[in-house]
């Protein structure tokens, strides 16, 4: 693309041109744009800016990845800058360093859910082991002491509440 050189910078600013947008950014394509990027002739180009005839849904693509660097099937808002970066329609950029990093603290909190979920689990099964060996202790009206794992009691306490 060309840019404002030399001493006709104004010829160039005023040549016609074609409005691009996806809702979110919006730029302007100019003859020789259109020419380069979709390998138009310049009398096809020149009828397409004048709107004689239509810009095809392919061209349209082609176009919005070159001058707006929006990807084809992203939401509006989501670009990929030039040095690579992915910029979101809140104003954030990122790398692909921050996209590994993002990926490896997403398994890093899977794995710590799933062992949380694993405590909590057991924290409840002992909670009512816990409840019904108190309800065990309740009911109880004896105890039974055996020597040697002897099969019959040595002793019977009686345990009497208060």
């Amino acid at each position: 693309m060309k840019k404002f050189q030399g001493k006709d910078w104004h010829k160039y600013a005023w040549k016609p041109r074609l409005t691009i947008s996806d809702g979110w950014r919006t730029r302007l394509v100019h003859l020789e744009d259109l020419m380069e990027i979709c390998h138009y002739s310049e009398s096809h180009a020149r009828k397409i800016i004048a709107g004689q005839k239509p810009l095809t849904p392919a061209a349209e693509d082609l176009l919005r990845m070159a001058i707006l660097r929006a990807h084809p099937g992203w939401e509006p808002g989501w670009y990929i800058e030039q040095d690579g970066t992915i910029s979101t329609p809140n104003g954030f950029t990122f790398d692909t360093s921050q996209l590994e990093q993002f990926a490896f603290m997403c398994s890093l909190h899977r794995s710590m859910r799933r062992d949380a979920e694993k405590v909590h689990k057991e924290n409840k099964e002992l909670k009512e082991e816990i409840e019904t060996l108190k309800q065990r202790l309740k009911e109880r009206t004896e105890l039974r002491v055996y020597v040697n794992d002897n099969a019959e009691p040595a002793r019977t306490l009686k345990l009497i509440k208060r």
